[in-house]
């Protein structure tokens, strides 16, 4: 059943592809608020499916370990053993198990502000306060080092897009102050 599935997925998207190349003017006339969708639509639903996929993940997970929980009641330790040694016991729970790093999640938040951030100096200014803000409470050094490389794309950008020498002035001074917070030894934080 499964391979027909996967059989099945793939005849359609081939005609979808066909359909798309041949009529995609006509069918975006015909039906836009299913074929007219822009870039940030599309992050926006593949956000929402990534946010039901973490959902579903993690009541699985929930699920699974209410089941050892009972099991453990009622059977001997020796088979809970045997259970958590399995292999695919153990790559399941670790596909389930798979949450975002703190460098995941820094790298979301920074990147969408980033994207908006262009020739904006006050929202580059935020960006690095929020970075010596949470660079103050981490000591962490993969922490620091992902901090770090968000300053640099920070940094970057306002190089690229702010064209007023005092404004430039302004942030390099605060890069500057921010880049000191990073270095500094944890035990002074």
């Amino acid at each position: 059943m499964p391979s027909l599935m996967v059989m099945a997925s793939m005849a359609f998207a081939v005609v979808l592809i066909e359909a798309d190349s041949t009529g995609y003017d006509r069918w975006l006339g015909q039906w836009p608020r299913l074929f007219g969708v822009g870039a940030e639509n599309a992050h926006q639903m593949l956000s929402t499916l990534a946010g039901s996929m973490m959902t579903v993940m993690g009541i699985t997970f929930s699920m699974t370990l209410l089941a050892l929980v009972l099991a453990s009641g009622q059977y001997t330790s020796r088979i809970l053993r045997n259970f958590m040694r399995s292999r695919v016991t153990q790559e399941t729970l670790r596909v389930i198990a798979i949450v975002p790093t703190f460098e995941d999640l820094l790298a979301e938040a920074f990147d969408q502000i980033r994207d908006n951030a262009t020739g904006n100096v006050a929202i580059m200014a935020h960006m690095f306060g929020s970075i010596d803000t949470i660079a103050s409470r981490t000591v962490s050094p993969s922490h620091l080092r992902a901090l770090d490389e968000q300053l640099q794309w920070i940094a970057e950008l306002a190089d690229r897009s702010i064209e007023a020498n005092h404004d430039r002035e302004r942030l390099a001074r605060r890069l500057t102050d921010v880049r000191e917070a990073l270095n500094a030894e944890p035990a002074v934080r």
